[in-house]
């Protein structure tokens, strides 16, 4: 049988250190540790200069807001128990609250509203003034 010497022995029997594992075990405590090939080099902030270059996208935001909302969906679904309970019990807050923020902005944007909101006798002392206005129009149009 033919000897080898340490260094020309493998290196992959003995993880890394060029000998073998009865060798490694043996002298342990004379080994140093062994290297590790993966280590972390630092990548830098590629994705930040990018962004500060070129700018994001022109959806970013939507896309964003889209993936929370899926995101919230998924958890809804999940939730079991008290948790879900409270979840929803949030959600369903929000919710009222969004459709009062929303019926608040359509009523300034329609301005005061007419008919049975003002009330009833403001609202017929209305339309009987329009009523002669409109007959003086109407006979001035056909008049020869």
């Amino acid at each position: 049988m033919e000897r080898r010497s340490i260094s020309s022995m493998s290196s992959s029997k003995g993880g890394g250190y060029g000998c073998s594992l009865r060798f490694r075990f043996r002298f342990r405590f004379l080994l140093p540790p062994p290297k590790t090939t993966t280590a972390a080099m630092p990548q830098g902030d590629h994705i930040e200069l990018h962004q500060k270059r070129h700018g994001r996208r022109l959806d970013h935001e939507e896309r964003k807001r889209k993936r929370e909302v899926h995101k919230r969906s998924q958890d809804a679904r999940k939730l079991l128990g008290a948790k879900g309970k409270r979840f929803a019990n949030k959600r369903y807050a929000e919710k009222a609250q969004m459709k009062k923020t929303k019926r608040e902005k359509q009523r300034k944007e329609k301005g005061p509203a007419l008919g049975p909101r003002l009330g009833l006798v403001q609202w017929r002392k209305r339309s009987t003034r329009r009523i002669p206005v409109q007959q003086q129009q109407k006979t001035q149009r056909f008049a020869i």
